[in-house]
């Protein structure tokens, strides 16, 4: 149900998308639909900017041949949220035409960074942040993330991603 994957940048590319989300973070407003509380969210439109391309590329990659999921290339929806001491997300999913979402931790945050908190059917399991970690689940698990304690920054780029025409929804139950 949970699969976790590294997914590892060039460093100089990890660096520009830190920085262009951190840059964004402080010029733009945040997405006002969040649940989100005392972070910063950018629109739904990650994956069109210019600094997430490599990203965008490589997480494609990785879900279809290391993960092995069917998925539609072009349904991929992503955003970041940046995270400061205070902030946490409370209990949600993504509903939607979508079939997989997914956590990419850009910015663990350090050592009392944010875990976030996952609802499946043998219990919650918490992940940890780590850099380069990307955890991929079913749309309709339940998750959140625990306040973030930190003084480190937390960046995270999270993603919906729809399955190849004819292929079922995976279930959570």
């Amino acid at each position: 149900m949970l699969q976790r994957l590294t997914l590892v940048l060039p460093e100089h590319e990890r660096v520009a998308l830190r920085d262009e989300i951190l840059q964004q973070s402080q010029s733009k407003p945040s997405y006002t639909r969040t649940h989100a509380l005392n972070a910063w969210r950018s629109e739904s439109d990650l994956h069109t900017w210019p600094a997430a391309a490599s990203f965008c590329t490589t997480l494609v990659r990785l879900l279809q041949a290391d993960a092995e999921l069917p998925i539609e290339p072009k349904t991929l929806r992503a955003w970041a949220i940046v995270s400061r001491r205070g902030a946490s997300h409370p209990r949600h999913m993504h509903p939607g035409r979508f079939t997989w979402s997914g956590v990419y931790y850009l910015e663990p945050g350090g050592a009392d960074s944010a875990r976030t908190v996952f609802e499946t059917a043998e219990g919650l399991v918490p992940v940890v942040p780590e850099r380069d970690l990307a955890i991929v689940f079913p749309v309709d698990l339940w998750h959140s993330v625990e306040l973030h304690q930190s003084d480190n920054v937390r960046v995270t780029i999270a993603f919906n991603v729809g399955a190849v025409p004819g292929y079922g929804r995976p279930t959570t139950r």
